[in-house]
């Protein structure tokens, strides 16, 4: 694993900048799934030894009780907490990774701070993408919809989906999983029984699918 983190770091670096001597300080972030601080990567004379944080180190009870408690007072969120606030899922934990996402994002609808709330509400949302499958990220946006930052999310992971499929080639499969994407959550609208201008709108599907879907999803 940290081959892959200083292949990484190589080609962060310009040409130019691999003919000089140049500092990169890197932190990885295990997640609670990780018990123990891998070794360093030893190179003959080299050795590779980026900092660790184990989040298995910290209570995600406690943490989000402390999170929950400040909200709740009214006190303003540090930028500590903003960021306890989105790693919380990858900390240790009694309740499963997938409701903790959702209770995250609940929890940081309740910052007073539009502009703090917003950025809470996205970080989460966005880091949650990485240690999700696709069903449960789904699922993360019946939570997400009760924000106002769907349609902005919605846009940002078709781009993003395009963007991969066009570095891998492989655009086709990948328009092909965002559309999957875009049904699953259209059927979840629908049996939410909400207007069909709406499913339009935050799906970008076709009003002819939504009205098959509904057929569907009736039967």
């Amino acid at each position: 694993m940290l081959a892959t983190f200083l292949s990484d770091e190589e080609e962060l670096l310009p040409k130019s900048a691999k003919q000089r001597i140049i500092l990169i300080h890197t932190v990885v972030i295990y997640t609670s799934d990780v018990k123990n601080e891998p070794d360093e990567l030893a190179m003959g004379s080299l050795a590779y030894n980026p900092d660790v944080i184990l989040m298995g180190n910290y209570d995600g009870n406690a943490m989000y009780m402390a999170l929950d408690a400040k909200i709740r007072a009214g006190e303003e969120l540090s930028d500590s907490d903003m960021l306890n606030l989105i790693l919380l899922p990858l900390m240790k934990h009694t309740m499963p990774r997938k409701e903790l996402a959702a209770n995250s994002i609940k929890l940081a609808q309740k910052i007073p701070d539009t502009t703090k709330r917003n950025a809470c509400i996205a970080a989460a949302y966005a880091f949650a993408r990485k240690y999700l499958n696709s069903e449960e990220s789904v699922a993360l946006l019946e939570v997400l919809k009760m924000t106002d930052l769907l349609e902005v999310y919605l846009e940002k992971t078709v781009n993003e989906a395009v963007n991969e499929a066009v570095n891998e080639a492989v655009n086709e499969a990948v328009n092909g999983a965002v559309n999957n994407e875009r049904i699953e959550f259209a059927k979840k609208l629908i049996m939410d029984n909400e207007p069909l201008s709406k499913i339009v709108k935050y799906t970008e599907l076709a009003e002819s699918t939504i009205r098959e879907l509904q057929l569907e999803v009736s039967n």
